[in-house]
């Protein structure tokens, strides 16, 4: 799906920043953020090209309906209200630069906000939120290529990794005017949940091309 200028020479180590989303880290001692995920090996990935929930959706439709009724859909959406305005005024040093443009709170209200243009496709917009491949990782060859075992397991696998929450889910004093619970990760799985990982359903279906998927539809199955 996603096309050859998605490609680039940069060497692998320098996309170990691909999902960055999750940059916010953890809070140091002077109420600073601190990358963390280039520690992490499970978030890391390969040179491949974030494509969109839409594009997710053309064969995970059911996991994209639970995703648009969750707050992650409307994540970006919060960045345009008064409130956002307020939380980013209490941030040390200052007001941060208008929500929505800050790297600082796209880092955890978007995907993909500091990835090489190269590696997102035009079918991608920040506006939606926390996406499937904040979680998944980027999906551009699995999509070219679902039949691949190896690719569709390592995307779902990523989704039940506790890093991959607490990092975005650990929030700053600056978000202490929100006045919300402490973070539950099971709880807050539970209602995400949309594969078997997490909700102890049956095996997921195989992936299927979309030949595949018309093949099928005209056969009946």
């Amino acid at each position: 799906m996603a096309s050859q200028r998605h490609r680039s020479s940069t060497p692998a180590g320098l996309m170990v920043w691909s999902v960055i989303w999750v940059l916010t880290g953890v809070l140091a001692g002077h109420g600073q953020y601190e990358p963390t995920i280039a520690d992490v090996d499970s978030l890391r990935t390969s040179e491949s090209a974030y494509i969109g929930a839409q594009a997710c959706a053309v064969c995970h439709d059911d996991a994209y309906q639970v995703w648009l009724g969750t707050p992650h859909a409307r994540s970006w959406v919060f960045l345009s209200t008064p409130m956002a305005l307020r939380v980013a005024a209490q941030f040390e040093g200052g007001p941060v630069e208008e929500p929505t443009r800050s790297a600082r709170c796209l880092d955890c209200h978007a995907t993909a906000a500091r990835v090489d243009p190269a590696y997102i496709s035009t079918e991608f917009h920040f506006e939606e939120g926390v996406q499937c491949e904040a979680c998944h990782g980027p999906g551009a060859d699995h999509a070219e290529d679902p039949e691949v075992p190896t690719l569709g397991s390592e995307l779902a696998a990523r989704s039940v990794d506790g890093t991959t929450c607490s990092i975005c889910h650990r929030p700053p004093p600056s978000h202490a005017i929100l006045e919300r619970d402490s973070f539950d990760r099971m709880k807050g799985l539970r209602r995400i949940a949309h594969g078997p990982a997490i909700d102890g359903s049956a095996e997921p279906e195989k992936p299927r091309s979309r030949f595949g998927r018309v093949l099928r539809s005209l056969l009946g199955k």
